[in-house]
């Protein structure tokens, strides 16, 4: 299945490109291994990429980060926890939201507005697709940001260069053969939408 569903929003090429080669990537009805996602099938996309996984529940942590991703945040985020880098309200739900589809699995698309503390200003919409682990277990994910940054970086103030404001414009969940989770959590993210400034 290389089409998104009729109801799915309208995606952009680079991230319709990065969901096709997942798609044939699949070895049966499983989801792919982080291995199989090599340099080779991603090249043209890796600066705005990034691998997430969810060591223990609760924890989401960069396992790679694209170099335009770095950019954005003054330095690199691989090893970084998520919750390190993203305003206290919002991290609670994007972890909830990545934990049901590399767990259920399923994808997932977002589109966030989001200050930087270093003065960037991202605009990005986000495919997140399901990967297994070494081990053959769903705690892995790979997404792939379709991103502009505005604005000048000044030096990180200290190793945690973080989101100082953040607005959802929209996510949604996708099925990829094993059907929808269940999501409370984030129901209340989505009508909050966007948080302070400061905090």
């Amino acid at each position: 299945m290389n089409t998104l569903p009729p109801d799915w929003p309208p995606i952009s090429s680079q991230l319709m490109h990065f969901y096709r080669i997942w798609q044939s990537l699949r070895d049966g009805p499983d989801v792919p291994y982080r291995r199989q996602l090599s340099l080779r099938h991603i090249k043209s996309l890796a600066a705005w990429l990034v691998i997430l996984d969810i060591p223990a529940p609760g924890r989401l942590k960069v396992k790679v980060s694209g170099s335009n991703v770095d950019a954005v945040f003054g330095k690199p985020l691989t090893k970084v926890n998520l919750k390190d880098i993203t305003v206290p309200e919002a991290s609670k739900p994007i972890v909830a939201f990545h934990e049901a589809l590399m767990t259920h699995p399923c994808g997932g698309y977002a589109h966030d507005v989001m200050t930087m503390e270093n003065g960037k200003r991202l605009d990005a919409r986000y495919l997140m697709l399901p990967l297994r682990n070494d081990d053959g277990g769903h705690t892995m994910c790979a997404s792939l940001w379709d991103a502009t940054a505005e604005g000048f970086a000044e030096p990180p103030v200290d190793h945690r260069t973080r989101m100082t404001h953040s607005e959802l414009q929209y996510a949604c969940h996708l099925d990829v053969g094993f059907g929808l989770p269940k999501f409370p959590d984030f129901e209340g993210y989505l009508r909050s939408r966007s948080f302070p400034e400061d905090y």
